[in-house]
């Protein structure tokens, strides 16, 4: 059980952390004058949901003290309860009471189906490898696997095809250039340019 307090007013929640859709209780208690506990005679909660949204949460008399569930937790976030509680009835106070108020949060979780159920499944699995053109061993066969992988890796011949372009070549650059500045000095000697 949780509680979350206000001044002499307190709220006692079965569970802070839920799961869409999943209800929880709360109870309201007070703090005498004195300073003893004590249970209001009347109480009312507001639950507000992490749209914003707020709506009224019946309380009832459980057991002598007031209880109040919690439902429609199907968006994951942020909720508040806020609670206002007497110890006195109305009619007994012209007042109406000292009304105190509390507020208690909880959190929406949001499920995550992947991890809800962890457990694997080989039948599926299996049938994963076999479409794949793989397979399945058993894990005392590991090691075997693993010899046989490493002798595989003796045998292995990689081939490399390498391309390579004539335009990569430096001694290339250095024949076009010579040979323009052949073409040049010829020219520049024979008067043609």
């Amino acid at each position: 059980m949780d509680e979350s307090t206000g001044n002499d007013c307190w709220v006692v929640m079965e569970k802070t952390r839920l799961y869409p859709g999943e209800s929880t209780t709360f109870q309201v208690f007070l703090k005498s004058k004195l300073g003893e506990e004590s249970v209001p005679v009347k109480a009312e909660a507001r639950l507000v949901k992490p749209d914003g949204a707020e709506e009224d949460i019946p309380i009832v008399d459980l057991d002598g003290t007031p209880t109040g569930t919690i439902r429609g937790t199907e968006q994951a976030g942020d909720y508040t309860i806020r609670v206002k509680a007497s110890e006195r009835e109305a009619a007994l106070d012209p007042d109406g009471g000292e009304w105190r108020e509390a507020t208690a949060r909880f959190m929406v979780f949001d499920r995550n189906l992947e991890l809800d159920n962890p457990v694997a499944y080989p039948k599926l699995l299996e049938n994963i490898a076999a479409t794949s053109g793989g397979g399945t061993i058993a894990p005392e066969q590991l090691s075997g696997l693993l010899e046989e992988l490493l002798e595989r890796s003796e045998a292995l011949v990689e081939e490399r095809e390498t391309k390579r372009s004539l335009y990569d070549a430096w001694w290339l650059l250095l024949l076009f250039a010579a040979t323009l500045g052949v073409e040049w000095f010829l020219r520049k000697k024979w008067g043609l340019a």
